[in-house]
């Protein structure tokens, strides 16, 4: 799942940053 978090960055990122932030969140949260 580690493997999916920096593409699904790049591409949430150039879609919305602030979406983009939520998600990284949310992938921190499940990840800890």
């Amino acid at each position: 799942m580690m493997g999916l978090a920096l593409p699904l960055g790049i591409l949430f990122e150039e879609e919305n940053s602030l979406y983009n932030s939520k998600m990284r969140f949310y992938l921190k949260v499940l990840m800890s």
